[in-house]
């Protein structure tokens, strides 16, 4: 099966939400073009890796033919700035590092369900924070850590060794990502 064919078969099953058997990329654009109709789209491609040209052509090119209407958009996130440069029609939008206090609500958000954070965490706030070193997935597994923890744990994962000292603290907490989320870093 072609990549330009598996990818708008699954564009279409989650449209339909229903496993199709399809056999040709034709009938796939044709179903795509019946569910669309004249509706606007946002089609996100989350965490692309690589990109064959000649398969990205193919694919926008099925895309084009789907739906005509003005105001589609194609949202591509990448780690990549080979990948953001070959999808890109405009500039790839290079985001930046979270702030201090974006970074604690993330943490907040994951670690303290119910919204009450304990005086003694708040005390170490600003600590925390740059931990995360304004990453967003760094605040989330760390807030993951602290979730359902006693205090006497919380205080093992601030200040052991086994986990977040030394310079490479981003990199340990990141790497328990990988167990938590099966993400690949």
């Amino acid at each position: 099966m072609s990549e330009t064919k598996r990818f708008l078969e699954q564009i279409l099953e989650s449209l339909t939400e229903r496993r199709l058997e399809v056999q040709t990329r034709d009938i796939i654009v044709k179903k795509l073009r019946d569910e669309l109709g004249g509706k606007r789209y946002l089609l996100v491609l989350d965490d692309l890796w690589h990109v064959d040209l000649p398969v990205w052509d193919e694919f926008m090119d099925s895309l084009r033919g789907i739906n005509t209407s003005r105001g589609n958009c194609i949202l591509v996130t990448t780690r990549t700035k080979l990948v953001a440069s070959t999808v890109a029609a405009v500039g790839p939008h290079m985001l930046e590092k979270l702030a201090k206090d974006h970074s604690w609500s993330i943490f907040k958000q994951r670690a303290f369900v119910d919204g009450e954070v304990p005086e003694e965490i708040l005390s170490v706030e600003n600590r925390i924070a740059e931990m995360c070193q304004g990453l967003p997935l760094a605040a989330s597994v760390l807030g993951g850590l602290f979730r359902n923890k006693e205090k006497h744990e919380w205080w093992a994962i601030l200040d052991g060794n086994h986990l977040v000292a030394g310079e490479n603290s981003i990199k340990k907490i990141l790497k328990l990502s990988y167990v938590i989320y099966h993400l690949h870093i």
